[in-house]
């Protein structure tokens, strides 16, 4: 065989080498990619012809909490897009006395997934010190802000609570409802909500909620809620674990898969 030729041969078979060596490479990253990206496609942009129903108010309520001017608050709203949802909604609570004025806000910021429901929970807020006369008298729920955006198809059941235990101390007074979040989803997750809401006679009663963080796959782990003042006897139960899967800094990555 010709000197050309051999050379020919050796430099095409090099170039074949890097080709496919290059290819794996990009097959390992986009690998590793999907074993913690979050379930939405973020380069969707929202069609122009896309009708949004605005979110629904279900009802909002405040409880005062024992003898002191603190209040925990409570609204519960309902998406009924199918396919959109909002990884955003600003929302604000206002305090009224007797007279309509306002006597405190309080805004912050949630989500909420395609067709479902959602807790907004304001814990330990507290009023200005003001005469009994003009105590808070009642309260309004406003959504300021809605940012939609679509997310693929996942089951928000991946995130479940079992292990359920209410207990009731009337002497003190205090109220306690523990359980046990599951993590079954395929992804590891900074940030898990859990929302408690009490009802009797289906009125809400009292609300609380907590946070926990990096919640792994696979894991799960405890939780614990506290009301210290009187509740009435036999009162149903609605606890739910949410976590914000439009948010790509809420998954962590799985180092081992990538390894």
């Amino acid at each position: 065989m010709e000197y050309r030729k051999q050379k020919q041969i050796i430099v095409g078979l090099v170039s074949l080498t890097v080709m496919l060596g290059a290819v794996f490479l990009f097959v390992q990253l986009v690998g590793d990619n999907i074993s913690y990206a979050p379930p939405q496609d973020q380069k969707d942009d929202i069609p122009d012809e896309a009708a949004f129903i605005d979110p629904d108010v279900i009802f909002a309520e405040f409880f005062k909490i024992g003898g002191r001017n603190i209040y925990d608050a409570v609204a519960y709203i309902k998406n009924s897009n199918t396919e959109y949802g909002a990884s955003s909604i600003v929302y604000e609570f206002d305090f009224l006395g007797k007279g309509g004025e306002v006597l405190r806000k309080v805004s912050g910021e949630t989500f909420i997934l395609p067709n479902e429901s959602k807790y907004i929970i304001e814990s330990g807020i507290e009023m200005p010190t003001i005469p009994e006369s003009s105590s808070a008298q009642s309260m309004n729920f406003s959504i300021r802000e809605v940012n939609w955006q679509r997310l693929a198809a996942f089951s928000p059941a991946s995130l479940n609570i079992d292990n359920t235990d209410f207990k009731r101390e009337d002497s003190v007074p205090a109220n306690r409802f523990s359980g046990v979040v599951n993590n079954t989803s395929s992804y590891n997750l900074k940030n898990v909500e859990v929302h408690v809401v009490l009802y009797k006679l289906d009125k809400p009663v009292a609300a609380g909620r907590t946070d926990m963080q990096d919640l792994l796959r696979g894991t799960a782990r405890a939780f614990q809620i506290m009301w210290p003042y009187a509740l009435p006897q036999d009162v149903d139960i609605d606890a739910r674990a949410e976590s914000n899967f439009f948010k790509n800094s809420n998954f962590i990555r799985d180092y081992a898969a990538s390894s």
